[in-house]
């Protein structure tokens, strides 16, 4: 029997996916023994839920590290286990890795994972589908289809007050109860052994309502903008509202609510409103009830766009009927892609110079050292620009680490595969941008 460790050193909400991924895949890897290393504080928060995955998790890194391993995978974004990967005796691996003090990336998965450590903007694609695309598994992950059951009872989570004011709650909750007749308890309360298929939670998103997500329960999550899938159940028949950046009001808040329960159409009110798809995909896609928040039409341009950079297939979206607010802020950033597009035509030019002179017998330093001051100050603009332009962060993020992959052992060969990188990010911004263009144009000759 093979064996392959998996390194989770990440808090509970990484672990819980982690773990989730592990047991909807259990037939693929039947024939594995696997061991998990993670921390004994991400065990212990979602020990309750998961008991029956609990054989083969470690907290001890000299006893998980001691062993031959025929794989070994590292899914954290955890520094520490950069050190691990490299130390442990595993006849391959996967994953970031430090050696020589040099952090290493080798598959394309990771990379991606590891721009989430600057805090993207939204989660493009569901963790569990990061990982089982870190783990090279192309089926598709076990999905619950259960069927809508009526209410029998509703589970409350208190927002912060920046995003539903306290006193708004207190109205809110006195409303659902009048209008629906449905006992209200804390989520706190519910019991995961009992059967809470016909309870329904209204909150923010938590790891403990992921919890009760995966045990059957029906969730409407209440944020204050499009996060995307981060802290939202992989599958199931779950409702996303978006605020705004704004603050909920009880009463269009409850109307909207209502309309759910009672399987209305929800295109009206204040709010952006999303749900799980997992129709289109190889993986889950949120798909757009009614969309006001500014991030939505730059997450289907990324769900494009990566899903093509790190699968190399092509997926097709409807364009949405974007506000005006919508395509202001997708006019901006196409102002800023061309800026980066024009910049990086520069930084090839100037890694040809570079090549032809290290290739040349008379080559000449001054030249050399000029052009890779060009390249450095044209990497030190990319990262101001990624940092006041965060929805395109994750594409410069995503290529500096693969630059800093390069292992050329000679000019010349660095120069190549320099080239190649730049030349890569290159196409893959004009291609950002031809999306977001596409998006402004079609909506501009679209009669309302």
């Amino acid at each position: 029997m093979k064996k392959i460790l998996i390194i989770q050193l990440d808090d509970p909400y990484f672990l819980f996916e982690t773990l989730q991924v592990l047991e909807k895949l259990n037939y693929q890897m039947k024939d594995f023994e696997l061991t998990v290393l993670a921390e004994k504080k991400s065990i212990d928060s979602i020990s309750n839920s998961m008991i029956p995955l609990m054989k083969g998790l470690t907290t001890d890194p000299s006893q998980a590290l001691s062993k031959d391993y025929d794989l070994s995978v590292n899914f954290s974004l955890n520094e520490k286990s950069w050190d691990y990967q490299d130390i442990v005796k595993s006849t391959h691996k996967v994953g970031a890795l430090r050696k020589e003090n040099k952090l290493t990336v080798e598959d394309l998965w990771t990379t991606y994972l590891l721009t989430l450590k600057n805090g993207a903007p939204f989660l493009t694609f569901h963790l569990r589908d990061i990982y089982k695309n870190i783990l090279g598994i192309k089926s598709v992950l076990e999905i619950k289809n259960t069927p809508r059951l009526p209410i029998k009872q509703i589970a409350y989570g208190s927002s912060l007050p920046q995003v539903f004011n306290p006193e708004e709650q207190e109205i809110f909750i006195t409303l659902l109860t009048q209008k629906l007749s449905i006992p209200i308890i804390d989520i706190s309360e519910v019991d995961l052994i009992e059967d809470v298929s016909r309870t329904l939670y209204i909150g923010p998103s938590s790891l403990e309502v992921l919890q009760f997500c995966e045990a059957g329960g029906k969730s409407i999550f209440l944020t204050s903008s499009f996060q995307g899938f981060n802290l939202i159940p992989y599958s199931g028949d779950h409702l996303i509202i978006s605020s705004n950046g704004g603050t909920f009001l009880s009463s269009p808040l409850l109307k909207t609510i209502e309309n759910e329960i009672l399987n209305k159409t929800n295109t009206d009110g204040p709010f952006s409103i999303y749900k799980i798809d997992n129709q289109i995909f190889n993986g889950s896609f949120l798909k757009n009830i009614r969309s006001l928040d500014g991030n939505y039409p730059f997450y289907q341009s990324h769900l494009i766009l990566w899903n093509y950079l790190l699968s190399m297939s092509d997926v097709h979206l409807e364009i949405m009927k974007c506000t005006e607010s919508q395509l202001g802020l997708i006019r901006s950033n196409t102002e800023a892609l061309k800026k980066l597009i024009r910049i990086y035509e520069y930084a090839m030019v100037s890694i040809d110079h570079i090549y032809q002179q290290a290739k040349s017998p008379s080559a000449d330093p001054q030249i050399i050292e000029e052009n890779i001051k060009i390249l450095l100050d044209i990497d030190s603009l990319s990262t101001e620009l990624a940092k006041s332009h965060r929805l395109l962060r994750p594409f410069l993020d995503f290529y500096r680490l693969r630059r800093n992959q390069n292992l050329g052992t000679s000019l010349i060969e660095h120069s190549q595969n320099n080239y190649l990188i730049y030349a890569e990010e290159y196409q893959a911004l004009k291609g950002l941008m031809e999306l977001l263009s596409v998006t402004i144009s079609k909506n501009e000759v679209i009669i309302y």
